[in-house]
Formats: C-alpha cells, structure tokens, sequence
C-alpha cells in the first residue's frame, strides 16, 4: 500500500493531466482531467490562426445584457431565451486558448487547445493549470476571432487553476463575474460555453473552430471530489466540485459553466471518459479564494505538517477483515507513515511508521507510527486530514489529537510553508 500523503505536505499537487485526451486512473476511476485538446503539427494545426481587429467586446456584453428581450425572436420560450441570452451576455467574456511548442504527448512540437474566461479590465484570463503548464507561446483568441499572445501569471496545480494576462484595450475585456456557488442548488441549469476539438482536421471538417460552442445542462451535485495523483499516491483531493451534465469535450478545459443570470459557477476541469453526461466544474468560490493570490503573487501559498500518511478507512476497505488483524487502538484517522526532516511534525515529534506487518494475500502495509484523530479538537477521517489542514495558515499552531500506540495524547504542531 502506497502511502497518501498529506493535504498540506512537502509534495502535494494535481497530477499533470495531458491535453491529448488520454484517461487518468483516479483509484477506480479513468478521470480525463480537463479535457485540453493536443494536436502535433500538420494540416489543419493553424486552422484558427486569422487575425481581426479586436471588438468592443465589453459593450456589446453590456447591450445584449440590457436589450437581450428586445432582440430576441418572440416565438421562442421563455427557457429558450434564458438560454440565448446567456451566451449573448457571456460568449464575449469566454476566450479559447491556443499553445504552441513540444509537449510531453508531442515533444517535437504542435498546439494544444483549452478554454478560458476574462476575469477583469487589467486583461487577466482564467483558466486551467493543465491546459498552459507544458507549453510555450500562449495565444488567446476572443470573441469574434481576434488573436493577442498571453503570457503566465500565475499556476495552481493543486486546485488546477492558471491566470493569464493580454494587452488589449479595456474595451476589448468583458469579464464574467463570479456567482457564490455555495448557493449552488443541484437541479439548476448549468451553461458550459468553450472551444471542444478547437483545432486540427476534425474541427476545421466540422467548423468547430469558429464560435465557442455552448451546452446546456443542470447541476447534477455539488459534493464530489476528485482525487489527485502522482506516482501512484494520492497527494490531494479537490473538494466540493460541481457535477454537470452538460457535455464537456477535449477543449473544453478552463471554460466557464455559467448559471442562468450568466455568472460562473465553476471552471470546466474533468470527465469522466467512459461515462456519458458527468463532468466536473472547480467551484467559483474556490476559483475566487486562488485567482487573487495567482495575480497578486504569483501562486498559492499553503501549509504543511510534513507528514506522508495513509488512511486507516481506505485501508479497512482494501483489507475487509484482515484489517482487525493489525490491531489498531482506532478504526479512523490517519496512519502517519513518514515524518519530513525539519518540518513542523519532525519539531514536534510526531512519528511515521517504525515497520511493516505482511498481510497474507494483500502485501506489507505500515505499523508503528502515530495516528492523528482530530485537528484542534475536530474529529477528522483520514480522508479530511488535508482539508482540516489547509484551513489554517503558514506560522498557526494546531493541535493533533493522535494514538500512540495504545496511549491517546495531544500534540501541539507550528505549521511551515509548503
């Protein structure tokens, strides 16, 4: 058994989706993370490569928000219009993102293709870590066509999130304003607009790289989670996505999912590529908390105890009954296997596992280390040790409740930076 490592540890991030479309094994699960689109070099790889004048893309999102009842033809309904007159408000304020260079799927060069929206007048785009973080040249292409090279701000691999910035006029940005998704119900509409197969053969036959393209779903829940991994080991899990319906492509990554009054509920992020109609949206408040410190710094800065771990839930669950064989003094929490040097847990004395126990028919798995229970006095699985942690910030001290081996105990722990 591999060990999990903590929410808040020295090594955690987003396994590195790739834009081609390959699945990801997520535990049980093959998560295509993203869904950015990758093509090598070839016929059709420039396809959406023309230049025009950029528009006044902010006042026209402003007119068709306040004449969109004008406008619209009178014989449809009155769900059809909601619609329409989302895509009107927001489709100047959603932009396709184009990268050029080699990747690890084409290390000889070619373009891979995402989604992103406008977050402000200073010219800042947001969009996904995956769909910018192997390229080279970054290219956004408005509404209507026009194309400005972009350039990083700032990544977050851990929540997936990039921020980009162009120079363009302060007329030319319409950005999409955040909706407080904490207030998402399951059942309300949900409006993905993006580029899916934005480039290549397949989308010039099919003219898919002209106009984003819009569907339209509802939010079928909004507590799922998706476990990030590297190496085999769980280093995080993004908590609280937004499940939707509505269909999400390769291309589609780092595009808006939008409630019906046009505002961003989530970031387009994932799909499961063996299912039809789930696709996951990284929640607007999520997006609101990391964007900030993205612009402002650059990046995300976290806490970390220092610990690897494993949890003793997951692990009754692969072992079924062989698990009482190991005769824990808890059936919850988690099992700390490794103690960073030099990290707040090292300081304080926590301790990893000492050794294994063979388990027949399984394999070794770890024993002998501290089992933390609770976070300043919060019961927590060993799932919820990463989020327990996250909530504090670099130089707090917490206390963790932990078993040692029959004793139970309270350990004080200073959080470093990760």
């Amino acid at each position: 058994m591999e060990p999990e490592r903590n929410g808040s540890p020295l090594n955690h991030g987003l396994p590195r989706p790739r834009p081609n479309g390959r699945p990801w094994m997520l535990g049980v699960v093959g998560l295509l993370l993203g869904a950015a689109l990758v093509w090598g070099t070839g016929p059709g790889a420039g396809a959406v490569r023309h230049a025009l004048h950029l528009e006044d893309l902010a006042r026209l999102a402003e007119t068709a928000r306040a004449d969109a009842a004008g406008v619209l033809p009178q014989d449809m309904t009155a769900e059809e219009r909601d619609v329409v007159t989302v895509v009107e408000v927001a489709s100047p304020g959603v932009v396709q993102i184009l990268v050029d260079g080699p990747s690890e799927s084409h290390p000889a060069g070619g373009q891979s293709s995402g989604s992103g929206f406008v977050w402000d007048r200073d010219g800042h785009i947001v969009t996904n870590n995956h769909v910018v973080e192997e390229g080279g040249r970054i290219t956004a292409v408005f509404h209507g066509g026009s194309q400005v090279e972009a350039r990083v701000v700032g990544t977050d691999r851990l929540t997936d999130l990039a921020v980009l910035e162009v120079k363009v006029p302060k007329t030319a940005l319409a950005p999409l304003p955040l909706a407080d998704s904490d207030k998402v119900k399951v059942g309300q509409k949900a409006i993905a607009i993006g580029s899916p197969l934005g480039i290549g053969d397949i989308s010039s036959e099919f003219g898919l790289d002209g106009e984003p393209t819009v569907t339209e779903g509802i939010v079928s829940a909004k507590d799922r989670t998706l476990p990030i991994e590297q190496n085999g080991v769980t280093e995080f899990r993004i908590r609280r996505l937004i499940q939707t319906d509505a269909a999400i492509n390769p291309g589609n990554s780092g595009g808006p999912l939008l409630n019906s009054r046009a505002e961003v509920i989530g970031v387009n992020t994932a799909i499961i590529p063996t299912a039809r109609g789930i696709g996951f949206a990284i929640p607007s408040n999520v997006v609101a908390r990391v964007v900030p410190q993205l612009i402002g710094q650059g990046k995300v800065e976290r806490p970390q105890l220092g610990i690897e771990f494993v949890s003793l839930e997951r692990m009754k669950k692969d072992l079924r009954d062989a698990f009482a064989e190991l005769k824990f003094p808890t059936p919850t929490g988690a099992l700390v296997t490794r103690v960073v040097p030099g990290s707040g847990a090292a300081e304080a004395g926590i301790r990893g596992s000492t050794g294994t126990q063979l388990v027949p028919g399984y394999g070794p798995v770890p024993v002998g280390g501290d089992i933390i229970v609770a976070v300043n006095g919060q019961a927590i699985s060993g799932e919820e040790l990463p989020d327990a942690v996250l909530g504090y910030g670099v130089g707090e001290r917490v206390t963790l409740t932990l078993f040692r081996g029959g004793q139970k105990m309270d350990v004080q722990v200073t959080l470093s930076r990760r």
